[in-house]
């Protein structure tokens, strides 16, 4: 059984702004609970090798990060009431703490050394080399290899489970993070350092609201809407609806691939 047999995915919002919206609207009077898939990609228009260079979309900017709330209305073209505990924020709400990374990015200056830790998904790391002036690249492979578990330079270096810390991938000095299985519900990366020495940048982040149908209102009919909020840089959002009907159906094009 293919997944769009089984899961509906609706398209609710898809723009690139700094002011609140509104996503489309949803009418939502029948079928089983639902979710909200949350996305927001932390860049201009290059993409996440503009990291490197775009300090308004990092966690020393905590002006960035965007809230999604769902809200419920009687029609699609009213404003809504937000469902209580339907919210959800990703990106740099605390300053050099970023949350919901898919695919994120860390920044390595010639200053890191080993007073500067990252916190990973709960695990801290730094270099182990106190030296600073070194070039940027070979702190960044140092620093990859220790995330990845694969350092031999260190006597213990247990790797971030389920993701991978690729050096200087997409510009020189810039860590980036991506899943290798598919186990990996997201990053939360948090630095000491708010200087500059270790900076960790969103990149593409994404998140989940579970909304069950008893926890809605009684009113009929009933639309479902997502309020994104604002930021002080131009930050992508995307969100979806995510339904599981009992019926059968193909939502959207499908092709399956066949080499």
């Amino acid at each position: 059984m293919y997944p769009l047999d089984k899961i509906r995915i609706d398209p609710l919002q898809l723009n690139s702004a700094t002011a609140a919206a509104t996503s489309e609207k949803i009418r939502v009077d029948g079928g089983k609970d639902f979710s909200i898939l949350c996305q927001a990609g932390f860049f201009s228009t290059v993409g996440l090798a503009e990291c490197s260079s775009g300090a308004d979309w990092s966690a020393t900017d905590a002006g960035n990060a965007i809230a999604f709330s769902v809200v419920e209305a009687t029609a699609a073209s009213a404003a809504g009431s937000a469902i209580t505990g339907a919210t959800l924020s990703l990106g740099p709400a605390t300053v050099c703490i970023v949350r919901g990374g898919a695919i994120s990015v860390l920044q390595i200056s010639t200053l890191m050394t080993t007073a500067v830790s990252v916190t990973i998904n709960g695990r801290s790391y730094h270099l182990a080399t106190s030296a600073t002036g070194r070039d940027a690249e070979n702190a960044a492979t140092e620093l990859a290899a220790i995330i990845n578990g694969t350092a031999t330079y260190v006597a213990t270096s247990e790797g971030v489970p389920h993701y991978e810390a690729i050096a200087n991938d997409l510009t020189t000095g810039l860590i980036s993070f991506r899943p290798k299985d598919d186990l990996g519900t997201g990053l939360t990366i948090e630095s000491t350092a708010a200087a500059g020495t270790a900076v960790p940048f969103p990149g593409l982040c994404q998140g989940v609201i579970n909304v069950q149908l008893s926890k809605l209102s009684t009113n009929s009919p009933k639309y479902i809407g997502v309020v994104c909020g604002e930021s002080s840089a131009v930050v992508h959002r995307a969100v979806s609806m995510v339904r599981y009907p009992a019926g059968g159906g193909t939502p959207g094009a499908i092709v399956n691939c066949t080499t």
